[in-house]
């Protein structure tokens, strides 16, 4: 792969692109969206093991159309923030695992998307270390973790439930 330049597009690498996860569901649709699909390219994925991150490169290789390289093992995350030819991270592991997997991420000074919740004073650190290096990064927000939506969409139901005629007989 080439270098990426404002008119190329954002390189991205995913950790923790489980086939039936969050991200597979919700960003990777996005970023193939026609509206996304010239301004974002999935170009990697790690995982846990090689294994399970060559089996998910194989599988987004497929859906893309191109290539996609494969990181895993304990350093994964490391491996990935440092490969020139990604130039965003899009972090979607299960909440405890957010603070180990992040970090090399903002050490290795890459641009990331960390799913929402993050755990305990994980948030503080998280947000402490991007700042320290000037970094930009996104945190994404679960439908389900927003208080205000959450009760809008019971008010919502309850209307439903509520505004049904009766039914005479």
């Amino acid at each position: 792969m080439s270098e990426s330049s404002p008119a190329s597009p954002i390189r991205v690498g995913f950790i923790g692109l489980s086939p039936s996860g969050w991200a597979s569901k919700i960003i990777v649709p996005a970023l193939r969206a026609p509206v996304n699909s010239k301004l974002y390219r999935i170009v990697a994925v790690a995982g846990r093991t090689l294994e399970t991150a060559q089996a998910a490169a194989t599988k987004y290789s497929e859906i893309v159309g191109h290539d996609v390289k494969a990181f895993g093992g304990q350093d994964c995350a490391s491996q990935m923030a440092n490969d020139p030819d990604v130039d965003f991270v899009v972090v979607s592991v299960k909440t405890p695992n957010h603070l180990e997997v992040v970090m090399p991420v903002i050490d290795a000074g890459k641009p990331f998307f960390l799913e929402w919740p993050i755990g305990g004073n994980d948030a503080d650190n998280i947000a402490g270390a991007a700042e320290a290096k000037g970094m930009k990064n996104m945190i994404g927000l679960h439908y389900k973790q927003i208080l205000t939506l959450k009760k809008v969409s019971i008010v919502t139901r309850w209307y439903q439930v509520m505004a049904r005629p009766y039914l005479r007989l």
